[in-house]
């Protein structure tokens, strides 16, 4: 069998036959759950997290790693992800960082985050970038590139359209707008 010959390998069968043969099987030649079609995510990212600890428990390793361990719930990984965004907002954020830390699908986690904060991951991060951006352009003492690259943008170019996407005005007309008001105050 597949287990025998490769024994590091841990096998989750995903079948469209509601079978118990062919469950008793699957689990006979080997593997850890058999999932019926269509995929329950839920399910499949139980089914991995129980692989790994399989694993590690296999190479003497302990679950305790956040990341490993199926205690973890996932309030608490939406919760360690919204941290991870707010400290790092101008950086490059990838979901699939977040996927292969704790073993679950881009999609799941782009599911519970935007159950939790009512937008996606990216959505949320672009939500930061902007809020700042208001705040810098208050301060005329920086230019427009350099809050640009403050915010993680290559060029301003890119960061002026983006902030035009958002707030449908360029930074320099929310800037005018800006020194009206406080001129007049």
């Amino acid at each position: 069998t597949a287990s025998e010959e490769f024994p590091e390998t841990r096998i989750i069968v995903i079948s469209g036959y509601d079978d118990f043969n062919y469950a008793h099987a699957a689990i006979k030649g080997g593997a850890i759950e058999y999932l019926l079609k269509p995929i329950d995510e839920t399910e499949l990212n139980q089914a991995i997290l129980m692989a790994v600890e399989s694993l590690n428990l296999q190479n003497g390793l302990q679950g305790n790693s956040p990341e490993l361990s199926q205690e973890i719930s996932p309030g608490e990984i939406i919760d360690d992800i919204k941290d991870y965004v707010d400290k790092n907002y101008c950086e490059e954020i990838k979901i699939s960082m977040f996927s292969e830390k704790y073993f679950v699908s881009k999609e799941y986690l782009s599911k519970l985050f935007k159950k939790k904060h009512g937008c996606g991951i990216y959505e949320y991060a672009l939500n930061l970038r902007m809020s700042r951006a208001k705040e810098l352009l208050l301060d005329p003492g920086l230019q427009i590139q350099q809050i640009a690259e403050r915010l993680g943008y290559s060029n301003s170019n890119y960061f002026s359209k983006a902030f035009k996407n958002f707030y449908n005005l360029s930074p320099s007309e929310f800037r005018e707008m800006n020194q009206i008001k406080t001129e007049d105050a």
